[in-house]
């Protein structure tokens, strides 16, 4: 096991959290069964499967983990180039991808069982699966180079799991007496919200269905055949207010949530880290899904003793983004020398305060909202129709750059960002305009989580910091006194001036990451 060479790793969690949990490795000769402590100090390339599951016993115990962990869902998930489906079963998941090399499939689901202890551990079994993992991972190496991911996930999307699956071992630290005011205030707030919602709009008193929402938003107008409910609901003006409600609810319930998850004793929490949850391959905290708990309710982090909280934020992350791979002249000068948003907010309306509206209304278009419907959107809003035309008429090299991404994902069924992460197509049909808006959407977005990715790296590299919780665009870390924050606002310039071939000047800031009233 010298470094750089490959070894297969399988194991069986002890759930009762006794000290139970048993270890195997393959090493592409023999199978043999191995401690927690010969885990940890492996110094090559370890191959596995969820290894969410297991990091934490293996943390708890030695306060370190393998550092080179290439987990096969992940390198399926960004091989294949799909988004998810609905479901449990994702594409991506062993039971998918590793089933199928077994003659038997009952041998793959003892070890399934095995695997979550429903049956006693036997070995001739793990080690034919660690056969079989070692079988998928050649077959799987060979389809992420061809599809041209390899390079990315080895210089990238691997090492920014690790980093991140580490710091969710290493866990973050709370304060017990703000969990338990936060969680007193939450459940306030979400029925007494409940309540309005429910009385306002002569609906159930209950969080609405997707299916309860498409329906109402059917009846006030909307068009609900063509955009998803999470579009119509963001980026389209709010009728009767019904669209701003369920959002601020839907927020509401889902920090409510993530408070009830969290113990009243607890002292830290240890989120399960998603390195590429979506398609665009965002970062994403789940049990608890700690970027779900807004501003209001923040309050409960607090840093390790000699440590203190920075939070850094991209600024106009997308509309950067936009002017350098689009090369628009307008958006770029937008971008360096001026609030795109606060902009539109006064050419249209004539008003700062409507800069929130205006953000929507902007990231509505660039993500393919047809002219017309922005115009009737600032129509609804009671903005200036003819100056919003002449506003948005003005990139006209954005609309052909977008015009070229749909060609471009059309005749090659598939479209990438500035470094892989393809999305693919199973269609040769023509494009719809959801598949239309949907590769623009790609290109930006996940061109910025790879901006986000590449500073983050940057950031785990700085002797006294620490990295807690990635959001979209933004990062909550701690550092020693001997730390400046501003060199990591300027990091994040660097990198996104970097990646985006100097074509813009990156742009950063120190943001509150709580509000301080709470």
């Amino acid at each position: 096991m010298s470094k750089g060479s490959t070894v297969y790793f399988t194991y069986q969690k002890d759930f009762s959290e006794s000290g139970k949990d048993r270890y195997f490795i393959y090493d592409g000769e023999a199978f043999y069964e191995v401690s927690s402590e010969e885990v940890v100090a492996l110094d090559c390339f370890v191959v596995t499967h969820d290894f969410w599951l297991i990091s934490s016993s293996l943390f708890k115990k030695h306060g370190s983990l393998p550092s080179k962990i290439v987990d096969v869902v992940l390198l399926s998930k960004i091989s294949i180039g799909v988004k998810s489906i609905d479901g449990d079963v994702q594409p991506w998941d062993v039971s998918k991808t590793i089933r199928p090399l077994f003659k038997v499939v009952d041998d793959f689901d003892s070890y399934m069982d095995m695997y979550y202890r429903r049956k006693d551990l036997v070995f001739d079994v793990y080690m034919l699966f660690s056969h079989k993992l070692a079988e998928y991972f050649e077959k799987l190496s060979v389809l992420a180079t061809d599809s041209g991911e390899m390079e990315r996930f080895y210089s990238l999307e691997l090492p920014v799991f690790n980093k991140l699956t580490l710091s969710a071992c290493r866990g973050i630290r709370v304060d017990n007496s703000a969990v338990r005011k936060q969680k007193d205030n939450l459940k306030l707030d979400f029925y007494r919200q409940l309540k309005l919602f429910a009385e306002k709009h002569k609906v159930l008193y209950e969080l609405p269905s997707k299916g309860d929402a498409r329906e109402k938003l059917s009846k006030l107008g909307y068009n609900v055949q063509d955009y998803s409910l999470e579009f119509l609901i963001d980026f389209l003006p709010s009728r009767d207010g019904y669209t701003d409600d369920l959002r601020s609810l839907q927020k509401t319930n889902k920090a409510y949530r993530v408070f009830n998850s969290i113990s009243y004793g607890s002292s830290r929490l240890r989120p399960i880290v998603e390195s590429h949850w979506t398609s665009t391959s965002r970062i994403y905290h789940k049990s608890p899904n700690l970027q779900n708990i807004p501003k209001k309710y923040r309050n409960i982090f607090i840093p390790d003793e000699g440590m203190s909280l920075c939070y850094v934020d991209y600024d106009q992350f997308e509309v950067g983004i936009m002017a350098a791979i689009s090369s628009d002249p307008i958006m770029k000068d937008i971008y360096e020398n001026r609030d795109a948003y606060k902009d539109l907010a006064v050419q249209v309306f004539n008003d700062e305060g409507m800069r929130k509206k205006a953000k929507v209304m902007f990231l509505s278009y660039t993500y393919g909202m047809s002219l017309e419907n922005i115009i009737r959107a600032v129509k609804e809003l009671g903005g200036d129709q003819k100056n919003a035309r002449e506003y948005f008429s003005g990139f006209t090299v954005f609309e052909s750059w977008k015009e070229s991404v749909n060609n471009a994902f059309l005749k090659n069924g598939k479209i990438a960002t500035i470094s892989a992460n393809y999305l693919n197509r199973n269609t040769n049909a023509e494009l719809t305009d959801k598949e239309k808006r949907a590769s623009v959407n790609h290109v930006i977005q996940g061109t910025a989580t790879y901006i986000f990715k590449r500073a983050l790296l940057e950031l785990s590299s700085l002797d006294g910091v620490q990295i807690l919780i990635p959001m979209h665009d933004a990062v909550l870390f701690q550092h020693t006194n001997q730390v400046d924050p501003n060199s990591v606002v300027e990091l994040f310039e660097d990198v996104m001036t970097k990646e985006l071939s100097g074509k813009v000047s990156g742009k950063a800031s120190i943001e509150a990451f709580y509000e301080k009233n709470n």
